[in-house]
């Protein structure tokens, strides 16, 4: 019961937001593609983020999103492109992260980086767009073209706590396992 309570409560902070500005942090490092640290800060509450490749050919690289700041927020697979992708997190107003890029670092690329924050009972506010370019040495940003905008991929309030309490579930199992 104390089990359920608490998947209970994590679901309700999770279903909650905070904020953004993108800017990249440090600097990228090679793993098999390449890996680049951004923080998003000074938008107001965020609690979700989508990245989508503009530039064509260029792909992202699974896990798109990781090492988060805060360990509550999560990153949805590549769901049959690898140019689109999500996390979905606690409501922040600051939050440094990982984006991993195929290819080789000395490539350029560009891709559009949206944060949102979810309202409870349905719909989303767009708190930011960004059109971030690597020119295969460094990073501009510019504010993303707002006109063509399209409703973020976001799973229904169903779906996502479905796939939330899994993740949990797979988590005590570990732990189960461990003890």
């Amino acid at each position: 019961m104390k089990r359920i309570l608490a998947l209970s409560g994590l679901l309700v902070l999770l279903a909650l937001g905070n904020a953004m500005a993108l800017v990249d942090r440090g600097e990228p490092y090679d793993t098999n593609s390449w890996v680049q640290r951004f923080e998003e800060t000074g938008v107001g509450n965020f609690n979700f983020m989508q990245v989508a490749m503009f530039t064509a050919g260029d792909l992202f690289e699974a896990p798109v999103f990781s090492n988060f700041t805060d360990n509550r927020w999560k990153s949805a697979p590549l769901t049959g492109t690898p140019v689109l992708a999500w996390s979905i997190g606690p409501t922040t107003t600051w939050l440094q992260f990982d984006i991993t890029f195929y290819g080789a670092k000395s490539d350029p690329l560009g891709f559009t980086f949206q944060a949102y924050e979810l309202l409870p009972g349905g719909g989303w506010t767009l708190k930011e767009s960004v059109d971030a370019t690597w020119n295969g040495s460094g990073w501009s940003f510019a504010y993303g073209n707002t006109a063509n905008l399209t409703m973020p991929v976001i799973p229904e309030t169903t779906t996502l706590m479905m796939a939330l309490m899994g993740l949990g579930s797979v988590a005590g199992l570990r732990r189960l396992r461990k003890s």
